[in-house]
């Protein structure tokens, strides 16, 4: 029941004040029908209702206030032995809106607009120092955030000091380490609704995610590391049925040798029988850095989800 009222939250905190949204299913009906459940924005929360008169428990408050997670497990530096220790912190994530000076850190660093950011639903822990990305699975269901610390913000609490550079913090009031493998499907931006696309890009990290949604918009899929599992590869071909991939690997990854050859090649040989395209980019600097102006030659060079 919590993690069902969690989701509904976050969906619903994504909706300008005083609008509604019909597009999700009733999640206490036996056999919810589309259109039958509405989600409301107020100033102190989100109005959930099924319009099934049979559905008693379909309506309710739920309020704004910041989600708690009590438990987030890391590994401490390794002690005058060697060894590590499983800590656990206690703490708020506690996220708010960009300030100014984060978001002027992104547009400088990563020509990321104002906008972009908003329609992201990109947030920020001052708390932590943690940029904060509210994720869905690939079957559209909220999951959670990933989040990742931005230097020169330093955490206002002390004890997220402590915390990793990068976090993963699901509805199962879990923190996890950021490479952890995704659960079911990929993890997609919260803003990309996904969609069944022809075409996708592969990429690693969030904001890279978001800075290509400029050109392909529901078509990024961040694996949140460096190695696109099998699942992740199935899911792709089988429930999104996309026939043409763009692998955006950070570069990196083109001086690790698999089977003797470059990373993006090995996925080549091994994940292009099942595209009609599967295409290795190889760039200079990680896509979330690329100017523009290159990533857009890239983009009629392959001629894939450019507008």
């Amino acid at each position: 029941m919590q993690e069902t009222l969690e989701r509904l939250k976050l969906e619903g905190l994504r909706l300008p004040i005083g609008q509604s949204t019909r597009e999700l299913l009733c999640p206490f009906c036996v056999k919810p029908y589309k259109g039958h459940f509405s989600l409301t924005r107020t100033p102190e929360g989100v109005l959930y209702n099924c319009f099934r008169a049979s559905c008693v428990k379909g309506r309710g408050f739920i309020s704004a206030g910041a989600a708690y997670f009590p438990q987030a497990p890391h590994w401490s530096p390794p002690d005058e032995t060697g060894k590590s220790h499983q800590q656990h912190i206690y703490d708020r994530l506690n996220p708010v809106a960009l300030t100014p000076s984060i978001t002027s850190y992104l547009y400088d660093k990563y020509e990321l607009l104002p906008d972009e950011l908003e329609a992201a639903g990109v947030l920020w822990s001052p708390s932590a120092g943690h940029e904060v990305f509210p994720m869905r699975d690939g079957f559209g269901y909220f999951r959670g955030y990933t989040t990742k610390r931005v230097a020169g913000f330093p955490p206002t609490n002390p004890s997220c000091g402590h915390w990793p550079k990068s976090i993963r913090v699901s509805f199962t009031q879990d923190l996890l380490p950021d490479r952890s493998p995704a659960e079911h499907s990929f993890l997609v931006p919260a803003f990309c609704h996904v969609a069944r696309t022809p075409h996708a890009i592969i990429v690693e990290d969030m904001l890279s995610a978001i800075k290509l949604s400029r050109y392909a918009p529901n078509g990024v899929w961040p694996i949140l590391g460096s190695t696109p599992s099998d699942d992740n590869i199935l899911f792709l071909r089988r429930h999104m049925e996309v026939s043409k991939v763009m692998l955006m690997l950070d570069p990196d990854q083109w001086q690790v040798l698999t089977n003797g050859i470059p990373k993006p090649l090995y996925y080549t040989t091994k994940f292009g029988p099942l595209f009609e395209d599967f295409v290795p980019v190889s760039l200079d600097q990680d896509p979330k850095d690329t100017p523009h102006e290159e990533l857009k030659d890239i983009f009629q060079e392959y001629m894939l989800c450019y507008s």
